[in-house]
C-alpha cells in the first residue's frame, strides 16, 4: 500500500481515466483512508460517483465516460485539488505560484482564460502519455494579479465546450 506522503499531485492526476474499480484507484483510495465508492442499483448512466476527502483537500468524481468505460463501469472524470490540499501539486506547482510560475512549471501559457464567469481561471489543455486529452484548469485567489492557487480541477477535454465558443484564447 502506498502511503499518503507518496500520492503526488502528478500521482493522483496519472489516476484520470482510470477505472473505479482498477487495483490502482483502490490502492489510492484505501491509501487516503475513505471509503470504496459502491455502485448500487440507484446508479445510472451519465451519473456522478463521487468522493469528498475533506481531510486532504481532495475530490474524486468517477461516471461512465468514453475514453475508457468500455465495460461500463465508471471511470476518474474529474479530480480537484481544493485550497486546503497539503500535498504537492502535479507539475510542481506550489500555492502561492502567480500564473507566470504556473505557465513556466507547466512549460507554456494556458490555451483559455474564462471572462465571463470565472475570470481568475487558466485552462490548459495537456495530453496524457496514453494519447488522452483533459482540461487542467487553475483557479487563482487573487483575480487581478492571478496570484495564489485556490484550487486546481483536471477533466477530460471536451472539444465541443472547450473552444473559442466559450472561452477566450489565452495571449498572456
Amino acid at each position: 500500500m502506498k502511503q499518503i506522503e507518496q500520492l503526488t499531485g502528478d500521482y493522483l492526476l496519472s489516476l484520470l481515466f482510470e477505472s473505479m474499480t482498477s487495483d490502482k484507484m483502490i490502492e489510492t483510495i484505501d491509501s487516503l483512508g475513505l471509503e470504496q465508492p459502491v455502485l448500487d442499483e440507484q446508479y445510472e448512466m451519465d451519473r456522478e460517483v463521487v468522493i469528498l476527502d475533506k481531510n486532504h483537500g481532495l475530490s474524486f468524481n468517477f461516471r461512465e465516460i468514453k475514453e475508457c468505460s468500455q465495460s461500463g463501469e465508471p471511470c476518474l472524470y474529474r479530480l480537484s485539488f481544493e485550497k486546503s490540499y497539503q500535498g504537492s501539486l502535479p507539475f510542481g506547482i506550489s500555492a502561492p505560484d502567480d500564473y507566470q510560475q504556473v505557465k513556466e512549471k507547466i512549460g507554456r501559457k494556458a490555451d483559455f482564460r474564462d471572462e465571463e464567469i470565472a475570470t481568475n481561471v487558466r485552462i490548459w489543455i495537456i495530453e496524457t502519455e496514453q494519447g488522452k486529452q483533459y482540461t487542467f484548469n487553475v483557479f487563482f485567489i487573487d483575480e487581478d494579479n492571478l496570484e495564489g492557487i485556490h484550487s486546481i480541477t483536471a477533466m477530460p477535454y471536451d472539444p465541443d465546450f472547450d473552444n473559442e465558443d466559450n472561452y477566450t484564447v489565452c495571449e498572456e
